[in-house]
């Protein structure tokens, strides 16, 4: 347990914005309050940073001179921020053609989902659900080999009619590759070339993730899995860790890795200036809980 001692009251007024000046929120932090910044998707896409359509947008129109004339095109709708960006990492080293599908797209039905062999959907959403059903039967018609896949289930909660005609599939091992590393990225694109469109080559499983999870600092090589690990590095860089303020940021390990790490960056360094002890944590597997109420923010 902590020392009780506390500072007398205040309030700070706190502009934190990321490193290329992408994303701003105002904070109001008082020193006698526990706080938990929590960041989720919405409030990273919307408030703090890119929307995964934008970051999306902005790749699908910058030129891209490496990009393979030919090869299996497969799409993506709906994914993280960030992660789009990782994919086109490797369309060269496998001769693959990817593009990114926005929102506004499907609500204005102006995609031709035939001109693809596969498409991937993470989020979709339930109010394009009459586009969609337009936008699939078309393109089944004129592309009978045409496989769409359903990445997390959210196609099967919004377009259940879809799926149940099983125009649109899952496959269970797809989303052991989304979302968890770039490495997971290219091996999950290796598995749908292998699996889906023919080409020889063996299948690599997904690396394992870390269920766990752990306590993040943009200071320090990867993540502490143990909050008297984090308290005692941080006191060896002279830290008050007894009598300091504490904040924890709670963060999905998809926006950590992928979408803007540099949001959470800025948050702990806009605590640090203030004399706050902050650190961040992934928002999952069994011991999340367990070290919020540790680490006692």
């Amino acid at each position: 347990m902590r020392s009780a001692r506390r500072s007398q009251p205040q309030e700070w007024r706190c502009s934190i914005t990321t490193g290329d000046g992408s994303g701003a929120m105002i904070l109001r932090l008082s020193a006698a309050l526990m706080l938990c910044v929590c960041w989720q998707q919405a409030v990273a896409g919307e408030t703090l940073g890119t929307a995964p359509e934008q970051g999306a947008a902005r790749s699908e129109e910058a030129h891209r001179t490496d990009r393979p004339a030919d090869g299996p095109a497969i799409a993506f709708v709906g994914l993280h921020g960030g992660v789009f960006e990782q994919l086109e990492r490797f369309e060269s080293e496998l001769g693959v053609r990817l593009e990114y599908i926005k929102d506004e797209q499907i609500a204005a039905e102006a995609v031709d989902l035939a001109a693809y062999q596969i498409v991937f959907l993470q989020h979709v959403r339930g109010e394009d659900r009459d586009h969609y059903r337009k936008l699939v039967a078309s393109a089944k018609e004129r592309n009978p080999d045409l496989r769409i896949f359903s990445i997390s289930g959210g196609a099967e909660r919004r377009l259940p009619d879809l799926t149940k005609r099983g125009l649109i599939e899952h496959d269970p091992e797809i989303r052991k590759y989304y979302g968890s590393s770039p490495e997971n990225l290219r091996r999950l694109l290796v598995y749908t070339l292998v699996t889906y469109l023919g080409r020889p080559g063996p299948v690599e499983p997904p690396e394992e993730r870390d269920e766990h999870g752990g306590l993040y600092h943009p200071d320090h090589e990867g993540l502490f899995t143990e909050v008297q690990e984090f308290l005692r590095w941080a006191s060896q860089r002279g830290q008050d860790v007894q009598a300091a303020p504490r904040a924890a940021i709670a963060v999905h390990s998809t926006h950590l890795t992928f979408q803007q790490p540099k949001v959470v960056d800025a948050l702990i360094r806009e605590f640090e200036k203030h004399g706050v002890l902050a650190v961040a944590m992934t928002d999952f597997g069994s011991r999340y809980e367990e070290r919020m109420l540790e680490f006692q923010p």
